[in-house]
């Protein structure tokens, strides 16, 4: 009977301790950049890093000192640079619950940081973690950790940047090289895939990624930080804006040409482009010199998140017209700010649309899509979209507050952890 007794209390010792290695995990956010660099991956791996260090898991990330293409000796996409411009942080640093190991990049060439130190600090290291969650499908970071499949750590892929719209037939060259070599190894040892929408889940089939492989999460977003009703924004001029790096792609451009025929009835309107320029920005400068619009579209450049809170509640349209979003944050950030978006039916802004709301611009020609965003602008008043937007906000801070993603990321860690540990790994 004792020895029952002692067989069954053993059983539960050793499931309680199974309990909380499960539970609670030892992760490695792996990013090309991280903050203080902005933009869409480097944010993502600091906002899901650090609501999974809310929830008590230890969280790691492994990142370079590069904080934007061109700051490292190669070729980017503004150019040729011949020398190393990034900042000397720290090699290991804290921050918020994180714990950041920072290495010097030697080159650069378009996606790929060439990183020795990183690589060699992954390869020993990547056993001491259960998760491995790398960002970016055409970064070279995520296959810095490649294991053979069912093998500690699961390998988790977040292609922030499945798909890239390449005119340039030498970068289209790229990419399908790419995809048939180092992109074939992602496909082949990574364990999961997180897609952002279902746009993204036909781009990883594309790829050759196996459905069950794939789980969808959207990004996520601090609705505290930056929520603000339409109905509270300052009266006077109508305020347009755009935020993002100004690269083709993004669509600043249209904003800019619907600007004249917007001023025509409405005089007092002014548009701000925010973002940090990636060799478009002579161009869009240009085009608001050539159109008289000096006084009524101002560029911020590169503005800190304090800053960028004041642009969106400061304005009372979106309008965000790119045609190669991997999701789209700064959609989510515009509308919990009271900002009604109008944005590009393409790619991961589609899902938004139809998920949340706002008016779709299809993607055409240049002055097609500009009388679009005047047509919009001009039809209604910012009064008159205050329900519809209110809404849109009772949605997004539902669906895509990060304590709600964060869940969902421990469930499917937990899974594969689970999975794993069936197979005798």
């Amino acid at each position: 009977m004792f020895l029952a007794i002692f067989k069954y209390l053993k059983n539960i010792s050793i499931s309680i301790n199974r309990f909380w290695e499960l539970v609670l995990m030892k992760i490695l956010e792996l990013v090309n950049r991280f903050p203080p660099s902005i933009g869409g991956s480097q944010h993502y791996a600091f906002k899901i890093g650090q609501a999974l260090a809310k929830l008590g898991h230890t969280v790691d990330v492994a990142t370079t000192r590069s904080l934007s293409p061109g700051d490292s000796r190669g070729i980017g996409v503004g150019g040729v640079s011949w020398r190393n411009r990034y900042p000397n942080l720290q090699g290991k640093s804290e921050s918020e619950g994180l714990t950041i190991y920072r290495f010097s990049p030697s080159f650069e060439a378009y996606t790929y940081l060439f990183t020795p130190g990183l690589k060699k600090w992954v390869r020993p290291n990547r056993s001491n973690y259960d998760i491995i969650h790398a960002h970016g499908y055409t970064f070279l970071e995520p296959q810095y950790a490649l294991v053979s499949k069912g093998q500690k750590p699961a390998l988790v892929l977040s292609g922030h940047d499945l798909t890239q719209p390449h005119k340039n037939p030498l970068l289209s060259l790229s990419l399908r090289l790419h995809n048939a070599t180092l992109g074939r190894r992602l496909v082949d040892h990574y364990d999961s895939f997180i897609a952002h929408t279902p746009e993204n889940v036909a781009d990883y089939r594309r790829l050759g990624v196996e459905n069950g492989q794939i789980t969808v999460i959207p990004s996520g977003i601090d609705a505290d930080r930056f929520e603000m009703a339409l109905a509270d924004k300052p009266r006077g001029r109508t305020e347009l804006l755009f935020v993002g790096r100004l690269v083709a792609y993004k669509g600043a451009q249209y904003l800019i040409e619907a600007m004249p025929a917007i001023l025509q009835k409405l005089p007092e309107a002014h548009a701000t482009i925010v973002g940090e320029d990636q060799g478009y920005g002579a161009y869009l400068r240009r085009r608001v010199a050539e159109l008289n619009l000096r006084t009524a579209v101002t560029f911020t450049g590169r503005v800190d998140e304090v800053e960028l809170i004041r642009y969106y509640q400061d304005a009372h349209f979106f309008v965000f017209p790119s045609i190669n979003e991997g999701f789209g944050l700064v959609v989510l950030q515009a509308i919990m700010a009271g900002c009604y978006p109008i944005l590009a039916e393409a790619k991961a802004l589609k899902y938004l649309l139809a998920d949340i709301g706002g008016t779709p611009l299809a993607m055409t020609s240049v002055s097609t899509i500009a009388q679009q965003i005047a047509t919009i602008v001009l039809a209604s008043s910012p009064r008159d979209l205050s329900a519809q937007v209110s809404q849109m906000q009772k949605k997004v801070r539902a669906d895509y507050a990060w304590p709600a993603i964060a869940q969902k990321y421990q469930s499917l860690f937990e899974d594969l952890l689970r999975t794993t540990d069936s197979k005798g790994y």
